[in-house]
């Protein structure tokens, strides 16, 4: 057992030395690389829009459509089998930025997004036990959907956008 644990000591000391001499070097690359630069969201014209449905309560659509700036167009792309009530347009604004309106509004509301892969914002619900707990969420909702209505009118006008709803 002694010399085991030589051995694992000796190649414990050599990987000390290994690293001690590997940090400088990696400190020294590293200042050689040049920042990584945000990358700018392309100008890209069409709509921001805050959508809602009641099968999905407490739960906000956050997105953007460049395709038409019909904002019907978008509810009955969204409009599908798998959704038993139609979506309701909430907050839209035209813009010539509406990726980046999007992409601030995703950012500035992350803590709420329910599933990295889909753009639904809110409150997760399971059983809820009283209607003293379902008011509470639904006026902590409430809160929550002025808030992004509120920061949607504001980078809208900060780019030029147009309040449409």
């Amino acid at each position: 057992m002694g010399r085991f644990i030589d051995r694992v000591k000796k190649a414990a000391s050599s990987v000390k030395k290994t690293i001690q001499k590997t940090i400088p070097e990696f400190l020294q690359k590293k200042k050689t690389i040049p920042a990584k630069k945000e990358t700018a969201v392309p100008e890209q014209e069409g709509l921001t829009y805050v959508m809602e449905n009641e099968s999905l309560p407490f739960q906000l659509k956050i997105g953007e459509h460049h395709k038409s700036f019909d904002i019907e167009n978008r509810v009955k792309g969204l409009n599908c089998t798998s959704v038993p009530e139609n979506f309701k347009p909430i907050c839209v604004v035209k813009s010539k930025h509406c990726c980046e309106i999007e992409r601030k509004i995703h950012a500035k509301f992350l803590k709420y997004r329910i599933n990295a892969r889909r753009e639904f914002f809110g409150f997760k619900i399971g059983t809820m036990t009283s209607s003293t707990e379902f008011e509470c969420i639904k006026k902590s909702y409430e809160k929550f959907m002025s808030r992004v209505v509120k920061k949607m009118h504001k980078y809208a006008l900060k780019c030029g956008g147009e309040i449409i709803i």
